[in-house]
């Protein structure tokens, strides 16, 4: 798992089928000191996350 911060919320006017009543997050990858690394990314979530949280996030097959 890595950590991230979320740092804002993405709109999408047409989503896949799948993605129906998920939302999408621009997060922040940071390391264990809070730094930030790399660029942010964009994560689906279901739990109720909002900006500023810090979270943990899967990526490549983990995800699935």
């Amino acid at each position: 798992m890595k950590l991230g911060r979320v740092i804002g919320r993405v709109v999408s006017t047409i989503k896949v089928e799948s993605f129906e009543g998920l939302k999408l997050l621009l997060v922040q990858p940071i390391d264990e000191k809070k730094n930030t690394v790399g660029d942010p990314i964009v994560a689906a979530e279901n739990i109720q996350s909002s900006v500023g949280d810090l979270i943990f996030y899967e990526t490549s097959k983990e995800a699935s």
